[in-house]
């Protein structure tokens, strides 16, 4: 009798790996470097990378069953294909399902990394017990995954989710890194912030900021921009503003589009409390009373857990 499944959580620069229970304890784990070259063989270096966690569990082999993968990238789910995916170079029409079943002899299923790291978040995190939730992954760019009725939605071509593409912004907008403009990702994503905060110390001629004599010396950071804001550096307040504006508008939207009852904040950006605390003020007047009533917002409660768990757990109904 099957007594855990495999989480694979499929990232850029690493790859985390977990043996997880249905109660969703990692009893064994493990992190290798993003293979490079060729992706038949990238595949055949995770598969041995879950063959040695296997092996270090303690638990019978044969009890370890299906094996579910959050990857990046534009994906066919029922055929278990990454069309492309920008962080992983060559990966195109690559068959990561039928590849991993192959070296692994057990089945698998491939979905979107962010849809993942929802239902993570849905089974064993922030909102267990829950049955409709949105997840925003605030990292380099903005990503999402959706819930509802407790079931993943992927949309009919597997490409629902993608909620850093919302626009939010039709005065002036700013560009997005997609070509698009005035996308929540160009205002709310970790690259954007970055940005911007250049743009604001080239236009502060009076060194004001409390960053002018740190961006002298060093690369600055998201972090530093929201340590600034935290001490009280007028112009960093505004890009946290800012910020703040565009995601409780596309927070709103995405309340009276699908009436969450909670929405999970996720990624690096997600872990300043100003930042969340300024959504929490502002999001009230974008968002219809009745749509607030019994809404939660929160940051994750898995952190770098919820790709790992989330996959585990998508493979409770594959035969």
């Amino acid at each position: 009798m099957e007594s855990a499944s495999v989480g694979i959580d499929l990232g850029g620069t690493s790859i985390k790996l977990g043996v997880v229970t249905p109660e969703g304890d990692v009893i064994a784990r493990s992190e290798i470097p993003t293979p490079t070259g060729h992706p038949r063989e990238a595949v055949r270096e995770i598969s041995l990378a879950v063959k040695k966690m296997i092996d270090s569990s303690g638990l019978n082999p044969l009890r370890i069953g299906k094996v579910g993968v959050g990857t990046p990238g534009v994906l066919d789910p029922q055929k278990g294909v990454v069309r492309s995916a920008a962080n992983l170079e060559g990966w195109n029409d690559v068959p990561l399902r039928d590849w991993l079943q192959e070296d692994l002899a057990r089945p698998v299923r491939v979905m979107n990394d962010a849809n993942a790291a929802a239902l993570g978040e849905i089974r064993f995190g922030a909102a267990r017990g829950l049955t409709n939730l949105v997840l925003l992954t605030l990292g380099t760019g903005v990503g999402g995954g959706i819930v509802l009725g407790g079931k993943v939605i992927e949309g009919s071509r597997g490409l629902a989710g993608e909620l850093g593409h919302m626009r939010i912004e039709m005065g002036q907008p700013r560009p997005c890194a997609c070509g698009l403009f005035g996308c929540l990702e160009a205002y709310a994503g970790g690259k954007s912030l970055l940005k911007r905060l250049h743009e604001t110390l080239a236009d502060d001629i009076q060194e004001i900021s409390l960053l002018q004599e740190k961006s002298k010396r060093e690369t600055l950071t998201v972090e530093d921009l929201f340590w600034a804001a935290g001490e009280g550096d007028g112009l960093m307040i505004r890009i946290v503003d800012e910020t703040a504006l565009a995601l409780s508008a596309g927070i709103a939207n995405l309340l009276h589009a699908l009436n969450p009852e909670m929405v999970v904040l996720a990624g690096g950006v997600s872990r300043s409390l100003l930042l969340l605390e300024k959504i929490r003020e502002y999001l009230p007047d974008m968002a219809l009373m009745a749509y607030m009533e019994n809404f939660q917002l929160c940051t994750s409660g898995l952190g770098t857990d919820a790709g790992i768990l989330g996959a585990a757990a998508a493979v409770e109904d594959l035969a």
